[in-house]
């Protein structure tokens, strides 16, 4: 055109200025000034009607974008564009050289009124495909990453009448090329318009013909940002992530995470954020869902190197970037991912950074409709989050990033339970109770939350009595509104009364609870019949007040529902050896060890089991397989890296695990005694004993600190209970030496005091063994063997009356303990006037006998799932 080359007018600069800006009234109004010009040539009339015609059809696409249902009224209002650019395509126009623009704007026209193949037939004519790649400005940029995209989904619009799979191969291919060019020329576009917007002025995108041409750039170091984010359109938004989703479709996901990593690897700038958004969450999710860790390939910077400015010239960068390509971040300095849990965190990470940054902070109504559109995106990138860490048990990042969220979402429910669930996971359980309470407040008519915070109760924090007004609120809002939680509601009702009645001492309080226990177990296993874990509670309730018979039902009937359930077995055992039914009780634990041979509760049971029916020498053999399960379980801890020991240890040894998990456990049933590890008093002398073993290696830099959650905690208890078996069959010093051992892992704990006094009982070295059990008693209180064994040691130091009060303290413990009512009879025998009471003592810890277990019925842990 004769104007080409020379400088431009003011018209022609505001024309582009409203260009760039997508000011197309502003548009049509200077093209219609330009077309009065008078010139012999006809190029400004010609490139008038150009000008209105596009102005014309981008008007009508930002209120009605290109969509199958706008495709009628298209045909009706796009017709004086059409008009218009069919002056633009004859032999003047050739002349010219605004026939290629306006053959790819009437191709965008016909798609955008639903005629496909006519869109077709003027890309034909343009030949986009063979044009030479060169630097374009931003305009000419999105035109074109428009051209390649509609020309792509006009192909997916007119399949191939075709049964050959070479054909539809290369259909597929091309349609493939064609969105990997519109979304790269998409990023360009973005980047070119941002760099244009800060440099304060445009080039010359009047024509199209400027495709083949090097325009000369300029850079701005002017950290001033742009004034707006460039909208792309719905053409463009629909075609950005087509490439990697049709490779994903036809089963090509490495090509698609290759794609996908090619578009977040392009700088970043304003314009680009909502893209990158969108891809990150993408890409998460294709490797979350569609790549293995065998199958992971790390990104490897090779295959995206940084274009060079276009400025810098083709002898100085060694430029090997296509210039429409994005600019890409390169650079010995830039962090790469070793293994997709790293990038899957990286991503949504990143991902949730730009989603936040969105969501307004204002609450008022007016920003409603925008809150709720951000969030949505936030709320994604959250459980993507979610779903990514608790695979590897790395709940930290999730909680603080739900922490970070509560700024903009102060009444989400979502964001405020999942902040709840992933506190509980990471093992602060008192401020998920709290969190549980804000959800409670939100959700008002919800049940689950109310059961969800009982359990949070009774299973972490042994609050018994806030765990039942939590059940009871439960079952006041199921009652209210009905959501088929009334069975599980009654369930937790009677698992609350349960644990209380085993933490009263007085009778009646004891009966009251009892029976409101039952009643509440008996109405779940009713409203429930199908339920394992009513059945199972049942059981144990039963068990716990000596009806063998009908609690033998129950752990049959939990065991039938669910055959896998191990607190199920575990209670069958223990009801079996309480019936004297050893024998059965040791083919059971066996056949249990069978299906998990790993379990260390099983095979503690297992070692008493045998210590009784076969023989000492055989339990120790059990400890030695525990010793080195628990070696296995340490190699496998250090080569692995992991904080935790996984399943095999459960609750009380990795106290980080899920509040939902199924992991089962309770290293209590090492120790015959401890018969009251269920409640509150066993977590606080857990506290006092780390507590003391921090001082104590505080003042031993050779003793290392220990964590009553950690392995070594499970290792002192196999210690200890091989210290109890050598012990019994006389092997002092094998006994001391386990003792020992123990003390070196985990100093001042009460259960190593107990040993301690029991080996110094065995020597007769009275005064050593009465300062271990009262130092263990300081520490726990309600330690059942340590007042057993004090009573005793009371009565043989000439003090019966302090023996009988150490004695009756441990009966009010556990009114069920034989041993406690026999060592009473033995004190009351030796003091004047008391033989009724001896006598009585005696038959009590008769009857009782018959029906004891071999491991007291507490030590069973509790089941939620």
């Amino acid at each position: 055109m004769s104007y080409r080359g020379k400088r431009q007018g003011a018209l022609e600069t505001d024309i582009e200025k409203a260009r760039e800006e997508g000011n197309w009234k502003r548009v049509i109004e200077l093209a219609n000034q330009l077309k009065e010009r008078p010139d012999t040539a006809r190029q400004y009339e010609t490139l008038g009607w150009f000008l209105i015609g596009e102005g014309k059809l981008e008007e009508y696409l930002e209120e009605f974008p290109a969509k199958e249902e706008n495709c009628r009224e298209a045909r009706n209002k796009l017709k004086d564009a059409k008009q218009c650019l069919d002056r633009t395509i004859g032999e003047e126009a050739k002349r010219l050289g605004v026939h290629l623009d306006s053959w790819i704007l009437l191709a965008k026209l016909h798609f955008a009124m639903g005629n496909y193949s006519e869109s077709l037939k003027y890309y034909e004519k343009a030949q986009i495909e063979s044009l030479e790649e060169k630097h374009l400005p931003a305009r000419s940029l999105k035109i074109m990453a428009e051209a390649f995209a509609i020309k792509g989904q006009c192909y997916e619009k007119l399949p191939l009448q075709t049964t050959s799979k070479h054909k539809l191969l290369d259909r597929e291919n091309k349609v493939i090329r064609c969105y990997e060019l519109a979304g790269d020329l998409t990023l360009l576009y973005l980047q070119e318009a941002d760099r244009a917007s800060r440099r304060g002025h445009t080039q010359s995108t009047l024509s199209m013909a400027s495709v083949g041409t090097t325009s000369g750039t300029g850079t701005s170091s002017s950290p001033v940002p742009p004034a707006h984010e460039h909208k792309l359109g719905h053409i463009l938004e629909t075609a950005l992530l087509k490439a990697p989703q049709l490779n994903l479709r036809a089963g090509r996901v490495d090509k698609a995470v290759a794609r996908f990593r090619s578009m977040l690897s392009a700088e970043e700038t304003r314009s680009t954020s909502g893209v990158r958004l969108g891809v990150a969450k993408q890409l998460a999710e294709v490797l979350l869902h569609g790549v293995s860790d065998s199958q992971y390939r790390a990104p490897d910077l090779g295959d995206s190197p940084r274009r060079a400015n276009s400025r810098q010239g083709q002898g100085q960068g060694g430029i090997t970037d296509s210039p429409w390509k994005p600019r890409k971040y390169g650079g010995n300095n830039l962090y790469l991912p070793s293994s997709k849990q790293e990038e899957v965190v990286l991503l949504l990470l990143l991902a949730e950074a730009m989603a936040s940054k969105h969501v307004p902070l204002n609450q008022t109504p007016e920003f409603d409709t925008h809150r709720k559109a951000t969030m949505s995106n936030a709320t994604n990138v959250f459980n993507l989050m979610t779903l990514a860490s608790a695979r590897n048990g790395n709940y930290k990042v999730v909680v603080e990033m739900f922490e970070r969220s509560l700024r903009f979402s102060p009444k989400e429910e979502h964001v405020w339970s999942q902040f709840a669930l992933a506190l509980a996971c990471e093992g602060r359980f008192q401020r998920s109770l709290v969190v549980l309470q804000e959800v409670s407040q939100q959700r008002s008519t919800d049940a689950s939350v109310c059961l969800l915070a009982a359990r949070l109760c009774y299973e972490k924090l042994d609050l018994l009595s806030e765990g039942v007004v939590w059940s009871e609120k439960a079952l006041a809002r199921e009652e209210e509104k009905p959501q088929d939680l009334r069975a599980r509601c009654h369930l937790y009702l009677g698992i609350g009364h349960y644990l209380q009645s085993h933490e009263v001492e007085t009778r009646e309080a004891t009966v009251t609870l009892g029976v409101s226990a039952l009643k509440h177990l008996q109405l779940a296993a009713d409203l429930d019949p199908g339920d394992h874990l009513a059945q199972f509670y049942l059981g144990l309730h039963l068990a716990a007040q000596r009806r063998m018979v009908e609690a033998h039902s129950a752990a049959r009937l939990a065991l039938q529902l669910q055959p896998d359930h191990l607190p199920s077995l575990h209670l069958a055992i223990l009801v079996l050896s309480a019936r004297g039914e050893g024998d059965e009780a040791l083919r059971l634990c066996q056949h249990a060890l069978e299906e998990y041979p790993d379990n260390l509760v099983l095979l503690a049971l297992r070692a008493r089991l045998e210590e009784k029916l076969v023989g000492g020498e055989q339990a120790l053999n059990t400890t030695r397989t525990m010793f080195n399960l628990l070696r296995d379980i340490g190699d496998h801890q250090t080569g692995s890296g992991d904080s935790g020991i996984g399943t095999h240890l459960g609750a009380d040894v990795c106290d980080n695990r899920s509040i939902v998990a199924t992991s089962y456990s309770h290293w209590d049933t090492l120790s015959d005694k401890d018969s009251v590890s269920l409640q509150a008093h066993s977590m606080a002398a857990s506290q006092v004993e780390r507590t003391l073993s921090e001082v104590a290696s505080s003042l031993s830099a050779g003793i290392p600190k220990y964590s009553p959650h950690d392995a070594a905690y499970a290792q002192i208890r196999t210690w200890l209970l091989t210290g109890e078996l050598y012990l019994r069959l006389g092997q002092v010093e094998a006994a001391e030496l386990c003792a020992n051992e123990a003390r070196q892992v985990y100093p001042l704990s009460y259960l190593i005091l107990y040993l301690k006094g029991a080996i110094h009982q065995y020597r007769e070295e009275w005064d050593q063994a009465k300062s271990c059990y009262q130092n263990s008693l300081s520490i726990y209180p309600r330690h059942l063997a340590s007042l057993q064994s004090l009573g005793l040691l009371h009565l043989k130091l000439g003090s019966p009356r302090l023996a009988e009060l150490a004695l009756r303290a441990a009966i009010r413990l556990d009114p069920h303990s034989h041993v406690s009512w026999f060592n009473l009879g033995l004190v009351m025998e030796t003091i004047e006037n008391e033989s009724e009471t001896a006598a009585n003592c005696f038959a009590t810890a008769q009857t009782i006998e018959t029906t004891s277990p071999i491991l007291p019925f507490s030590t069973i842990p509790l089941a939620f799932e």
